[in-house]
């Protein structure tokens, strides 16, 4: 989508799944009652966006849940509105600072490359760029659906959304945790997928008879 059709991720995310739940509640196969959203990694931020919106949705799931995409990313003696305010006003030192990061873990500025191209994010040779979405906190009480929300014992990515985004939720709510004894302890449980998948369907079963 980005790279031949030039299209980039968009906040309004519900635009994307109602068009999806449009195309399968044509299907005679599929039951109208039963239509369940899955959203792993950054899907479990873009998915109870969808939810807020979607009443057609008999559940949602976020694997792991993210309220607050850039929420990680702030210092601890910051609030979020004073970091972006920070980053908007000192891009110099702020860039300086991706340049030496990025000089211990190549890595780190790949990421960054990566995850500001599918918003079409600006990226400044150096590798650094800035950018914040905030596109669920403001809509999360809309939910109404019943909400899975997973997260790991060493979440490397979204450490502590997703119990921010439980916490926040007013719907029927149910909380699942992987740890590191049984496999499944990292990020979207990528170490044991099949008891992922089995506890999401024992819960879809549950919840969507």
């Amino acid at each position: 989508m980005i790279r031949k059709q030039n299209l980039p991720f968009r906040p309004d995310w519900e635009r994307v799944i109602s068009a999806v739940v449009d195309h399968i509640l044509a299907r005679p196969d599929v039951d109208a009652g039963r239509v369940a959203l899955l959203g792993v990694s950054l899907g479990g931020h873009l998915a109870p966006r969808a939810a807020a919106f979607e009443k057609r949705l008999a559940a949602c799931i976020a694997n792991g849940g993210v309220l607050d995409v850039c929420g990680p990313s702030v210092p601890r003696n910051m609030t979020r509105e004073q970091y972006a305010s920070f980053i908007r006003n000192n891009p110099g030192e702020v860039d300086a600072g991706m340049r030496k990061m990025a000089e211990k873990a190549s890595r780190r500025a790949g990421a960054r490359r990566m995850g500001n191209t599918p918003f079409m994010l600006p990226v400044r040779p150096n590798g650094s760029g800035s950018g914040s979405i905030t596109i669920l906190t403001p809509v999360v009480k809309q939910i109404t659906c019943p909400t899975l929300i997973i997260d790991v014992e060493h979440e490397d990515s979204f450490r502590g959304e997703a119990r921010k985004l439980y916490e926040a939720l007013v719907c029927p709510k149910t909380w699942l945790f992987f740890t590191e004894e049984e496999g499944a302890g990292d990020h979207c449980q990528t170490g044991s997928p099949a008891l992922a998948q089995q506890r999401i369907f024992d819960w879809l079963e549950e919840t969507v008879p």
